[in-house]
């Protein structure tokens, strides 16, 4: 007897992201569906960013477009495609949907693109009114702390992480404003970023730092190159428990970083 821990189930079979002028312009390759999500784009229009909330699945593409899809509850055995309805397909920016990232208890969501973090209404994904929504611009990455997944503060807010090109900002977001909360300086900034708790791990483009928000004290982790091989290598970052980072390290690197 065999057991799954999980299976695979199809939701769309075929991805229309490009409209049919803009296809006929590109015509000549392949067409690739699912990007690097790192800010490379090429002739081909590709998802670079994917979140769910229940029935509604939201794609960001390399044009800057978001599409909104409606998949169907059931869960086929013999993997048969999902029913999808595309509901909307909505320009955000010129540039690559970096991130998406869904509030399902303030029925919000934030999404970075252009370098600019913009928040919307779930699940319509329509734009919230400032200036209690003012775009937050000049963003190279943000998190949320991941130990209050699905939760809220005791004010009902959620609280997000901001980094800038040398600043770090903490805004408490409700389904009424957004507002910062606190900021320190963070010498090179970062690139990508992960919460637990009061700790953020970060690395910008040659090390792994760790920030303590409580004592706004950074430290230096472990440096890497940047490099590899003239293939660019960019960090990831999650979380293993709690107090635990694991950090990927280069193709060269001999060892799984941990913190």
């Amino acid at each position: 007897m065999t057991f799954s821990p999980f299976s695979l189930q199809t939701l769309i079979n075929a991805l229309h992201l490009e409209d049919s002028q803009q296809a006929s312009q590109n015509s000549g390759g392949g067409s690739r569906l699912f990007g690097t999500g790192w800010g490379i784009k090429d002739t081909q229009v590709t998802v670079e960013s994917v979140e769910a909330w229940e029935n509604n699945l939201y794609l960001g593409t390399s044009d800057g477009y978001l599409i909104h899809y409606l998949i169907d509850g059931q869960v086929s055995s013999d993997n048969n495609v999902s029913s999808n309805f595309r509901l909307s397909k909505q320009p955000l920016g010129k540039r690559i949907v970096e991130r998406i990232m869904l509030f399902p208890q303030i029925r919000t969501a934030v999404i970075l693109c252009d370098s600019t973090l913009s928040f919307y209404s779930l699940p319509e994904i329509i734009a919230l009114p400032t200036p209690d929504f003012q775009p937050i611009r000049g963003v190279t990455c943000f998190c949320h702390d991941i130990s209050m997944e699905g939760k809220t503060e005791e004010d009902g807010s959620v609280r997000i992480c901001v980094m800038k090109k040398r600043m770090l900002h903490i805004y408490s977001l409700t389904s009424e404003r957004c507002t910062e909360v606190t900021s320190m300086q963070v010498p090179d900034g970062a690139i990508t970023a992960c919460q637990y708790g009061p700790y953020v791990c970060v690395a910008d483009t040659r090390r792994y730092k760790m920030i303590n928000l409580l004592a706004k004290r950074m430290e230096e982790l472990i440096p890497y190159e940047s490099s590899v091989n003239g293939d660019m290598f960019r960090p990831i970052i999650t979380v293993i428990r709690e107090g635990e980072f694991l950090l990927t390290a280069p193709a060269n690197a001999d060892h799984i970083l941990a913190h």
